[in-house]
Parts: C-alpha cells; sequence; structure tokens
C-alpha cells in the first residue's frame, strides 16, 4: 500500500487491491452509484464480463480501491490482458478502461486524487511490464465540464494522447419513433406485420433466452469467439437490472430472428450487442429491433440512448471500412445529427507497442491513399 500527502492539511491518500477488501463487489458498486464519473462500464458486472473474455489472453487483475484516511473514496477498474499485437496492455479487451471514479463529495479535490490515481497506474504498468494503457471517461451526462477537465489534466500532466470520439445519441421521448428516418419507419411499419419485438430484464431473462442469444450469436459471428460463460455474464448484467434484452421473433412461428443487447444504468442507455440470423437480414430486423428498444426506454424514463462511435469520414488517426460507415450510416437514422463526445486518452510505455500503433497506422493510410 502507497500513502502521499494530498494537501495542506496532510491527509493521506492510499491504495488498496480490490482482491484483498471484504465484500469488495458491494463496496465497487458504492463508489459507482455515487461517483458523476461513473457509468455502465465501471458496474462490477460489466468487469466480471470483461475478466471472463479475458481469461486465455494472459489476464492479471490489478484494480484497486482509492482511500483516503482509511475510508474508501475511489475505484481504479483495471484488467492487465495480452493484446492483439503481443503485449500486455490496460483495457478492457481492447476497449477503452473505465477511467477511475471517486465519490462525488470528494470532488473538490478531484485533480489530485487522479494525479494520485494515475501516477499509481503508471507505478503498476512499470512493474508488471504492461506497454501500453487506455482510458475513457463516458459518463450518462450529456455534458459535464469535470470530465472534459480531467480528461485534459490527466493527458498533459500523465503524458497520455488524446483519442477522444463521437458518438451517435438519441433522445428517449414520445417523439422519438416520429423522428426515425422516414424510410426506416416504413420499413417497419411493413415488416411488422411478420415480426415483433419484446425486452427482457431482470428475472425475466431466463435461461432460454439467454441460450437463444448464445446460439445466435454465434450463427452470426460465424463461429464461437468467446467463452460460454461470458454470454451468461452478459445475461447477468439483464438479471441485475443493468441491462435488456430486446427479442426479435417471427410472429408465425415464434421463432427467434434477432436479440439487441443494450446496457441500461443511471438513466442512460448504450447498444452493447447484437445479433441477426443471417437468414433473416431483408426483413430488416434490426430496424425493429431499435423501434422496441427506444418504447422500452421511453416506458421507463431512460432519457439518452447512446449507440455507439460515428464513423462518417476517415482520419488520420482511424479510417473506417465499409462495414462500419454502413452501421454508422444507420444509427444515424435514429440519431438523427445528435451526438456527444466519449473521452479517451492513452499512453504507450514501451518502444515495440508504439512502434505496433504506428505500423499499423501507416499500413492504413498507404491502403487507403493506394500508394
Amino acid at each position: 500500500m502507497n500513502a502521499i500527502p494530498l494537501n495542506t492539511e496532510e491527509k493521506a491518500l492510499s491504495v488498496v487491491a480490490v482482491s484483498s477488501v471484504q465484500d469488495a463487489a458491494a463496496m465497487w458498486m458504492e463508489v459507482v452509484l455515487n461517483s458523476s464519473h461513473a457509468w455502465y462500464r465501471h458496474t462490477h458486472h460489466l468487469a466480471e464480463f470483461h475478466r471472463c473474455v479475458a481469461e486465455d489472453k494472459q489476464l492479471n487483475e490489478l484494480s484497486f480501491f482509492i482511500k483516503k484516511d482509511d475510508q474508501i473514496i475511489g475505484l481504479a477498474p483495471l484488467l492487465a490482458i495480452k493484446s492483439s499485437a503481443g503485449y500486455l496492455e490496460l483495457s478492457y479487451n481492447g476497449s477503452p478502461t473505465p477511467w477511475p471514479c471517486f465519490i462525488d463529495e470528494y470532488q473538490k479535490d478531484i485533480k489530485d486524487l487522479e494525479d494520485f490515481t494515475f501516477s499509481y497506474i503508471e507505478k503498476l504498468c512499470s512493474d508488471h511490464d504492461i506497454e501500453r494503457s487506455i482510458f475513457g471517461l463516458n459518463s450518462p451526462k450529456l455534458s459535464h465540464g469535470l470530465h472534459k477537465q480531467s480528461v485534459h489534466n490527466v493527458t498533459n500532466a500523465h503524458h497520455y494522447i488524446d483519442a477522444s470520439f463521437k458518438s451517435h445519441l438519441v433522445h428517449v421521448d414520445d417523439e422519438s419513433p416520429a423522428r426515425i428516418r422516414a424510410s426506416y419507419r416504413r420499413n417497419i411499419r411493413k415488416f411488422s406485420k411478420k415480426y415483433e419485438a419484446q425486452s427482457y430484464t431482470g428475472l425475466a431473462v431466463t435461461d432460454e433466452i439467454e441460450d437463444i442469444y448464445f446460439k445466435l450469436h454465434v450463427k452470426d459471428a460465424g463461429g464461437q469467439f468467446r467463452s460460454r460463460e461470458s454470454y451468461t455474464k452478459m445475461a447477468d448484467l439483464a438479471r441485475n437490472n443493468e441491462a435488456a434484452f430486446i427479442v426479435a421473433r417471427e410472429k408465425e412461428t415464434s421463432k427467434v430472428v434477432g436479440v439487441l443487447v443494450i446496457a441500461t444504468f443511471k438513466n442512460a442507455a448504450y447498444d452493447s450487442s447484437v445479433s441477426i440470423d443471417p437468414d433473416y437480414h431483408q426483413d430488416y430486423i434490426s430496424h425493429i429491433l431499435k423501434m422496441e428498444a427506444l418504447r422500452f426506454l421511453n416506458e421507463h424514463k431512460i432519457e439518452h440512448y447512446e449507440l455507439g462511435q460515428i464513423f462518417d469520414q476517415p482520419s488520420m488517426g482511424f479510417i473506417p471500412d465499409r462495414k462500419q460507415k454502413s452501421i454508422s450510416f444507420f444509427k444515424e437514422g435514429f440519431a438523427r445529427g445528435n451526438e456527444k463526445t466519449s473521452y479517451v486518452t492513452e499512453r504507450y510505455f514501451s518502444e515495440q507497442s508504439l512502434k505496433s500503433k504506428i505500423e499499423q497506422t501507416e499500413k492504413n493510410l498507404l491502403t487507403y491513399f493506394k500508394l
């Protein structure tokens, strides 16, 4: 355990590994529920899902609590995993690690708290030969000056690089269906005669629904690329009311033809996973699922629904492929120009990891420019 002075009152900060704390899961959620920096990616159940997915990637659990005078006031969820390039990184299976979060009553000290936490993370990276770290701060609030300032401070003070992006966003209310792209509304009306969708959460997410989702996901993906247990972990999110399963069926046969999983936490939602039976892609099942999702979210007074990153044009850092552009176009039919910033910042701790990134970027640019 490390400790340093926090301020002139010499109140000390320290860290303690989550694995060494009794009732750690409950304490984890106590911090998450009382921090405006924390959203669905910070929950203990989602961490369990990512641990399960990463079980064959040289997983090292490094999550820790931050304490002030022996009182737990913050959380840093950390997983060290083997990246696709072969080196160890701090990430949630390639996606950003949730930003360290602190109970709101300590927000006045946020800069000191984050400086302490990221300094300790740097030490962990050195101790465990971790070569890259990536963090994301994406909250249920549309705009929060403290979040932007946090990322700015850490990026500059701790030698990170900004990698933030824009996401499609739907404002959910009674008028949401009327704002959908006109052609989508026509397709939904047409195919709703043949298909219907229903939402499941809590105890309604049965073992049968879980197994249907698993089999459909494997069929849509063309193979099983993560453990069967990881699908149970995903279903557990919904069973604990941190997600909802939207299930589309053919009316005549009751056959399940599509499943959409959306995270639902702190009055906001996020698209997590979707699987469509390849035999039914032509019948606009995704449109029907999205319409039911909007109905469910509005019924539960969930005001904001984030659909994921906008892939509308190439940049020096990223070249979206045709599929990504197509998905983004589809999502824009529901977002209709609304967007929000997802803050991301990353750091490379080795020449190998940085060169790997640069080489891949160079390869993508050469292909794009046809050089």
